[in-house]
């Protein structure tokens, strides 16, 4: 009867050892597999005229950078489920008074004892380690959500770019049409004997100049499509266009208001779960410092008698040296430091927030005295001085100094809203909703 118990003690002490090592052994096969699915839609290739709003959801389900976060957060969750399991129980084997001398020859006098050992914290270890797993997987859900806001305004900001260089080329198209009238009037002119073969000269620099300009425009306009596509892992460009309404200006909203968006951007919401992930390791420094029990139970076979006796005892270390006082006190300033390290990071977003400010105002108030005084101004004097140049009234130099004030008045114009457009999108991206939905002064 002992015999028995003394195998079948062995037999399910190995089998409780095997299972605890392995913690996934009791979920389902699926379970890794479903894990590391991210995205299951395919990147689409758009076609034809591309929406900001494409987009946006493009780079949203297949930007490499979220896929990643996806599988970080997927981590920690499988990681949070399996924190704070008992510490696994342990096998011990003993073998005394054998391979000796005197009447310790041999194995006659051979003692095993086969016993299970379990810890048990006493200080909450296992909780306080749970509980820092769920914040650390918070903390990572909020740099995921930064993460898509700041996805969100770099994909504004360079379909913003593209939507620019569309509606340069367009101006730079309509530099050259306008250049070649000039050049259509001078030939007429020199033909009537009324202008030197030199302005044919000057006609044709001009021109020249303008289908350089048009040509880097051009460049610069297949790059910017490419670097669009790329924020959602597209290396190849296929659709054809972006679309949208440059000229559209709203009012500017205060500054203060704005402030008050900024405190809910996840940089700063964050460090709410990122206290709590302090005060929790602190916990765990202090309980780690109580401790833990051993408890030991199991089975003596004495081979010279052939008996059996059960073994039990109980263990604990001496608290005499170590108290876990670094641990403890570097998690306590750690504690203390993060009210100060939260401050800082809604300074340095609130700079960044009137860097964003001044120039979206500053480009605000040059694109509304262009489109509203300068630039009228400038093609009443173009128009006005073509037709006197056609009249013979003026030089073809006049001529020229018109056609490039007309252009850069169109230029600065088109920069003052490209301007506009792209601090908004980048102040967007920090107070995390849409400008126009701020308090209007």
């Amino acid at each position: 009867m002992y015999q028995w118990c003394f195998y079948a003690l062995s037999a399910i002490t190995l089998s409780l050892t095997a299972c605890s090592s392995h913690p996934l052994m009791d979920q389902p096969v699926t379970r890794q597999s479903e894990t590391l699915q991210v995205s299951s839609n395919p990147i689409t290739h758009p076609t034809g005229v591309l929406t900001l709003k494409q987009s946006l959801a493009l780079a949203m389900d297949h930007a490499p950078a979220l896929q990643a976060g996806r599988l970080q957060l997927q981590a920690l969750e499988a990681r949070k489920d399996h924190t704070g399991l008992r510490p696994k129980p342990e096998l011990e084997i003993e073998f005394e008074n054998f391979a000796g001398s005197g009447e310790f020859q041999g194995v006659d006098a051979l003692e095993t004892t086969i016993s299970l050992a379990q810890s048990f914290p006493l200080g909450g270890d296992l909780k306080y380690m749970k509980l820092i797993a769920g914040k650390e997987s918070e903390l990572a859900s909020w740099d995921q959500q930064a993460l898509r806001v700041e996805l969100l305004s770099t994909v504004t900001q360079r379909y913003l770019q593209a939507l620019t260089l569309q509606q340069r080329l367009k101006q730079s198209t309509q530099s050259l049409q306008l250049a070649t009238q000039v050049q259509t009037l001078t030939d007429k002119r020199i033909k009537a004997g009324v202008a030197p073969p030199l302005e044919r000269i000057r006609a044709d620099v001009q021109v020249a100049q303008v289908k350089l300009e048009h040509q880097k425009v051009q460049r610069q306009l297949t790059a910017s499509y490419q670097q669009l596509a790329l924020t959602w892992g597209q290396s190849q460009v296929t659709f054809d266009s972006v679309t949208g309404d440059l000229e559209t200006l709203t009012d500017l909203p205060k500054i203060t208001n704005l402030f008050e968006q900024v405190a809910k951007h996840p940089l700063i919401a964050r460090w709410a779960s990122e206290l709590s992930l302090r005060q929790a390791q602190h916990q765990l420094a202090n309980a780690l410092a109580v401790n833990d029990l051993t408890g030991r139970i199991g089975l003596k076979h004495d081979n010279d008698a052939n008996d059996h006796a059960l073994v039990i005892g109980l263990s604990m270390p001496l608290p005499i040296s170590d108290r876990n006082m670094a641990d403890r006190l570097s998690s306590r300033i750690g504690m203390q430091a993060v009210p100060h390290q939260k401050r800082e990071a809604q300074r340095q977003l609130q700079q960044t927030l009137v860097d964003a400010y001044t120039q979206l105002a500053i480009a605000h108030d040059v694109a509304i005295a262009l489109r509203e005084d300068a630039l009228p101004k400038a093609q009443q004097a173009f128009d006005v001085t073509r037709t006197a140049f056609e009249q013979g009234d003026v030089q073809f130099i006049d001529v020229i100094d018109a056609e490039q004030t007309l252009n850069q008045m169109h230029s600065q114009y088109l920069d003052a809203l490209a301007n506009y457009h792209l601090a908004s999108a980048w102040i967007e991206g920090l107070i995390c909703q849409p400008l126009n939905q701020t308090t209007k002064p």
